[in-house]
């Protein structure tokens, strides 16, 4: 698989729904984590950022209950991702703002993606898949190399994802893109960040070679604007019309399919809404009897 292939992945009107409906139940997670934790150091910190839902349910939706994930931070979203209780992803941000010893966002990452990479070499006869996700930036492509170059090695069922719109969002500006895997030899293909319809499918293609024991591949989400820089060549299969935000791209997509209507976005949104508040309140009480255990047991 290269840059040049097309995966034949068919993707139903069913599935195609399914998917713009995750990336918008994301979208509100994080508005709501966003007014939660208003802090713009916690939010940098701790990865909130619009515009990265693409490249999380794309890559993220087609894997099994046992496959694993390791996040470049944004545990809160794939913990919803991963099918766990939505409180969950509260009760993770909770115990990161009550938390001083929290480490690092960017080395919590590098530690799950490690972790991860390790796991993988005990699962590969269980043909479990790792996705390991990363920023595309110098900070973390050294560290990036390694894991690649240990998972190619030992043969190991890693799906490598990498954007350089997370290196952004975290650092205020985007860093000149690194290639992280410049020296090996692996399936790679560059994907436009937004586009969650190319994302899955590509992300499809890797996670089943993966789960057939043929090795990893390395997915680079790109953020492209409506121009290039001059003297720059435009990304290889890379469409600079698209929308940048990923929801709004999907919406027209669907839109082009006959497939969208305003009133299933606002039933998904209403319902979704409902299922928040109950978890946020579920996690703010679990939050308070700890803080109140904690009280005792000092007294």
């Amino acid at each position: 698989m290269s840059k040049s292939s097309s995966p034949s992945v068919v993707l139903t009107s069913r599935k195609l729904k399914q998917i713009y409906a995750t990336m918008l139940q994301c979208r509100m997670i994080e508005d709501r984590a966003r007014a939660l934790f208003p802090d713009p150091g916690f939010s940098k910190d701790h990865f909130i950022g619009h515009g990265l839902e693409a490249a999380e349910v794309g890559t993220a939706l087609g894997l099994r209950r046992k496959d694993c994930i390791g996040p470049w931070g944004r545990h809160f979203i794939f913990a919803f991702l991963k099918r766990q209780p939505l409180t969950s992803s509260f009760q993770r941000l909770f115990a990161l703002a009550d938390s001083t010893k929290e480490m690092s966002a960017t080395k919590a990452a590098r530690t799950a993606v490690a972790t991860r990479v390790g796991l993988a070499g005990k699962n590969r006869s269980h043909r479990k898949v790792t996705l390991a996700l990363s920023a595309d930036d110098p900070e973390t492509s050294e560290f990036l190399q390694d894991m690649i170059g240990f998972s190619i090695g030992h043969k190991l069922p890693v799906v490598f994802v990498t954007n350089d719109e997370l290196a952004a969002e975290t650092n205020g500006k985007r860093p000149r893109r690194q290639s992280p895997a410049p020296s090996f030899e692996l399936p790679r293909i560059a994907v436009e960040a937004n586009d969650v319809v190319a994302i899955y499918r590509v992300a499809q293609e890797a996670i089943r070679r993966a789960r057939e024991g043929h090795g990893p591949a390395l997915i680079e989400c790109i953020s492209v604007s409506q121009e290039t820089r001059p003297g720059k060549k435009k990304p290889e299969g890379i469409d600079l019309r698209r929308n940048k935000d990923p929801l709004i791209f999907m919406e027209n997509y669907l839109k082009r399919r006959k497939l969208w209507s305003d009133g299933w976005r606002s039933k998904i949104t209403d319902r979704f809404s409902r299922e928040l508040e109950e978890a946020i309140a579920t996690a703010e009480s679990q939050r308070s009897e700890s803080s109140a255990d904690k009280l005792r047991v000092r007294a």
